[in-house]
């Protein structure tokens, strides 16, 4: 049996048991009693700041009781199955949803006519723009003065749309805007393959300095 190291620490509505270097998690947060929770490890710093590189982070389902699609809304960080492959799974935040025009203005991202004020989102490479044929989907999504011509259409990652979000499909981002697979390269994220929102740190830790203990319990917004 291994030892209780450590005792245990109250951070964010949760308490953290940390024995033999391993972290129990133990939830006191009300608003998930009766709901179904999983476990997904993030791999990437698609997410930074928002999901650091190798943390865990508990998801709520938001699938109700027959399989159907509980309310999604703009600014969710929600877990997702990659539509190129779905044994894949990936972490982004919803910035459209279905009915949605969006469209990116030199890094800024526009919705429905209106600048989205987005504190959480970070630009590493303010200063580099690619423009790949990842991004010729777009054309049949365009609406506007654009979609008059849509063989001429040139778009870029941070310079995109406007385009128009069918039913059923939502628009899905990185935090880390320079450094992620998104929507902008592989299009609309169909409804089907949404599994549920990301709730809080389950487990940090930095390969070189340890556990983070300030992020344990840290809720994601």
């Amino acid at each position: 049996m291994r030892r209780l190291i450590l005792g245990l620490a109250v951070l964010s509505g949760a308490i953290v048991v940390v024995t033999g270097g391993y972290y129990a998690f133990i939830i006191g947060d009300a608003a998930m009693e009766g709901e179904s929770f999983r476990a997904f490890r993030n791999p990437t710093g698609a997410m930074e700041p928002t999901l650091r590189v190798g943390e865990t982070f508990t998801v709520r389902s938001l699938r109700g009781e027959k399989g159907d699609l509980l309310p999604v809304r703009r600014g969710d960080v929600i877990v997702h199955r990659w539509p190129l492959d779905t044994s894949k799974t990936f972490v982004k935040r919803v910035v459209g949803v279905p009915g949605d025009t969006l469209e990116m203005d030199k890094g800024t991202l526009r919705v429905n006519g209106r600048d989205l004020v987005e504190g959480y989102a970070w630009h590493s490479e303010p200063g580099v723009d690619p423009s790949t044929e990842d991004f010729s989907w777009q054309r049949a999504f365009l609406v506007g003065d654009v979609a008059r011509d849509t063989a001429t259409y040139r778009a870029s990652r941070n310079t995109w749309g406007p385009i128009a979000l069918p039913p059923g499909q939502y628009f899905v981002l990185g935090d880390n805007r320079d450094n992620s697979l998104d929507s902008r390269y592989w299009g609309p994220l169909a409804a089907d393959d949404i599994i549920g929102v990301v709730r809080r740190v389950y487990q940090s830790r930095d390969p070189k300095t340890g556990i983070r203990w300030t992020r344990l319990g840290h809720r994601i917004e």
